[in-house]
């Protein structure tokens, strides 16, 4: 489930070639095949996956309301295409609501956090990541 779903279209003062910018930030959880006794899917492994990605190109977005639920995140390498300041494909395939895609120069995992089954952040230190960029620079 995607919980925050934000456009920057400003330049970043630090990396003027970085803008626009998308921040999303997910609700993922591992669907087992367990059922509890209301014969609903057991969800497990819930974390809040905050995700940034930098010089957004070809934004394509549809059926943006207040339930976006994604089915999967895919991010395609499109290096080989030899496009300007694009590397990655990314689509957003959905469950129910906001879909589409967009091209990107780089992407930054911010922040994985545990959370609870309603994604409410579970505030201990030691369940947080760090930052990692994926930047074929």
């Amino acid at each position: 489930m995607v919980v925050r779903f934000s456009i920057d279209w400003r330049e970043t003062i630090d990396r003027a070639n970085d803008g626009p910018i998308i921040e999303t930030l997910i609700h993922a959880y591992q669907t087992t095949n367990e059922v509890d006794p209301a014969g609903s899917f057991i969800l497990k492994n819930h974390v809040l996956v905050r995700l940034r990605f930098y010089n957004i190109a070809d934004l394509d977005l549809e059926d943006i309301n207040h339930c976006g639920i994604l089915s999967e995140l895919l991010i395609e390498d499109i290096r080989d295409q030899g496009l300007e300041r694009r590397n990655f494909q990314v689509v957003l395939d959905p469950s129910h609501g906001l879909n589409g895609g967009f091209q990107c120069r780089r992407i930054e995992l911010t922040d994985v956090t545990r959370c609870d089954k309603d994604a409410t952040p579970l505030d201990h230190p030691a369940e947080r990541s760090t930052e990692s960029t994926i930047d074929p620079a």
